[in-house]
């Protein structure tokens, strides 16, 4: 026996099947988000009150166009005395330095390249005075080993590519070399540098420093050295002298003078081939 049962919807069940939605959503708890911005806006009041004002820095430079590489007077001092200032700059990244003497003062064999360009495309200064292309029997300047005693080197700076238009130079197409002399020292003193080695080796170098005397200071040096090829006959000698004074007054004035005078006599290095060996 099978028994049914009948609902029967009526109006006052309706009503209260429509007011269930209303009282449900009355009784949710209040959304937590209406109360953040009060919290919000408090928290950049406390921060303002804690924050630190900090001392503004100020970052003043010099730009560049082109990568500039420099040589210390310390990087110098690391050779051999009386080795060309080539033989320092010849560990710098792009740069190829070659001579038949291991002084690298041989002239008629010396070969400088950077990143490609030889020694004929590059520009040459010392203290701003032009060098010429630095090759042999320049007509245009003057050779580095012959401008300046090695001693008397304060640094080197090397420009990579197209030289400046500021260097005095009109072959500076690869790049440039950068001499500059050193300072006279600010107290007096002398110096004296002996060398002595294979091949009857001989050289000398003194100098003597005035000191810093209400501005006017001065350097006076000279050099001394001999050898022996070492291969084939014949020797190579040189004398060299410098002399450098420097007046400074007022602010940031300032006045150098820079004489140099130097003889040499080489014997010339021939041809090395595998058949002369």
């Amino acid at each position: 026996m099978t028994s049914a049962r009948r609902f029967h919807v009526t109006p006052l069940a309706l009503a209260v099947a429509t007011l269930l939605p209303v009282i449900a959503q009355a009784a949710s708890p209040a959304d937590p988000v209406a109360v953040a911005p009060v919290a919000e806006a408090a928290a950049p009041v406390a921060d303002a009150a804690n924050a630190t004002q900090l001392d503004a820095i100020n970052v003043v430079s010099q730009g560049s166009t082109r990568q500039v590489q420099r040589i210390s007077r310390q990087d110098i001092e690391q050779l051999t005395p009386g080795s060309s200032a080539f033989k320092a700059v010849e560990k710098l990244p792009g740069v190829q330095f070659q001579s038949a003497d291991p002084f690298g003062t041989y002239e008629w064999s010396t070969q400088v390249t950077l990143h490609g360009f030889d020694q004929s495309r590059l520009g040459y200064t010392l203290d701003g005075i032009p060098l010429g292309n630095m090759s042999y029997g320049v007509t245009n300047g003057l050779h580095i080993t012959r401008a300046i005693i090695s001693e008397n080197l304060g640094s080197v700076e090397i420009a990579q590519g197209a030289g400046a238009l500021g260097t005095a130079s009109n072959t500076n197409l690869g790049g440039t070399m950068q001499f500059y002399s050193a300072e006279p020292q600010t107290t007096p003193g002398a110096r004296l540098v002996q060398t002595v080695g294979s091949d009857a080796t001989r050289r000398t170098f003194v100098r003597a420093d005035t000191g810093d005397r209400d501005g006017l200071s001065a350097y006076l040096s000279y050099a001394n050295a001999s050898t022996d090829k070492w291969k084939g006959y014949g020797d190579q000698t040189s004398e060299q002298a410098n002399l450098k004074t420097v007046y400074q007054w007022g602010d940031g004035n300032r006045l150098s003078l820079f004489v140099d005078t130097s003889r040499r006599k080489e014997y010339d290095y021939m041809d090395l081939s595998l058949t002369s060996q």
